[in-house]
This record gives structure tokens, sequence and C-alpha cells, in this order.
């Protein structure tokens, strides 16, 4: 890891443990994506959840406000080379959007069975995009509480 770039890590621990105090704020609805950095950062977790909640830190484990943390449905353009992803995406439509709170986290309770994207992004500039492909499954059984890491960071 490079000293000259600051590196977020976004954790996103979806698990099928007992929803805790969660202080994500609702997102105006008019907000969208803040792109800004050069990359898009896709990442397609392999395994099936039963609920979506997380929280997103710096590299001090400390809370990150004021995240855009967005639920989309057909993921599939994630998966697919360009020119092909193009079409694809417009078939998206956004189901749910939250901003972390003080303590960068977020939850999406509700979320029927299926595939999603989940976006995240920071206003401000310079910050790339990070897509997560998830699949929910309300009834899968998991053992243990498993943590989904991505990296997030500054353009360059």
């Amino acid at each position: 890891m490079k000293s000259a770039c600051l590196l977020l890590l976004f954790l996103i621990s979806i698990n099928i443990a007992a929803m805790g105090a969660c202080k994500c704020v609702q997102a105006d609805p008019m907000e969208t994506t803040h792109y800004g950095g050069n990359l898009a950062i896709v990442v397609q977790e392999v395994r099936t959840y039963r609920l979506m909640r997380g929280v997103i830190l710096d590299q001090r484990d400390s809370g990150i406000n004021n995240v855009l943390v967005e639920v989309f449905d057909h993921p599939e353009w994630l998966l697919l080379p360009y020119p092909q992803f193009k079409e694809a995406q417009l078939k998206q439509r956004r189901i749910a959007a939250c901003k972390t709170g003080r303590n960068g986290r977020f939850r999406f309770a509700g979320l029927p069975d299926g595939k999603y994207e989940l976006r995240a992004s920071i206003e401000g500039g310079g910050w790339d995009v990070t897509h997560v492909y998830v699949m929910i499954d309300r009834n899968h059984r998991q053992g243990s509480k498993p943590r989904l890491s991505v990296e997030m960071h500054l353009g360059t």
C-alpha cells in the first residue's frame, strides 16, 4: 500500500445477526452517485446473505460520516464487458439510499430476495466509486458472521 494514497476501508457486514443500532440518514431523493475518481471498483460477493448492513471506516477504524450508500436492482451490468454493460445498466433503478451517520453505519432492512448492486460514493470529488454485487435470500442459513471488505480510495 502506497503511503501517498489515502485508503478507506469499506466494511460491509451482511449477516444473520440481529440488527444493531444504525445511525444512517435518509438520502435526498435527488442526490445521485458521486463520481469523481478515475476508477470504478467492482466486487462480486460469492456468498448469499440474509440482510444488508454495514459500516464505512477509515484506515484508523473510525466511522466515516456522509457517505452515500445506494441499492440498485439489475446488478448484471457489473459483470458485462464494455460496451454491452452500457445497455444493461439502463435497466437499473435505485431501490433505496441512505447516508452514513457519524458512526459510519448504514442498513437496508426488508429487501426482498434477489440480486443487488450496493454502491458507495463520497461527495467532494476525487473518490472512486465502489460497486458490490450482492445476493439476498432471507431464508439462507449461515453459521458465521461473514464480512465483505472493499477498499475505497482517492483517484490519482
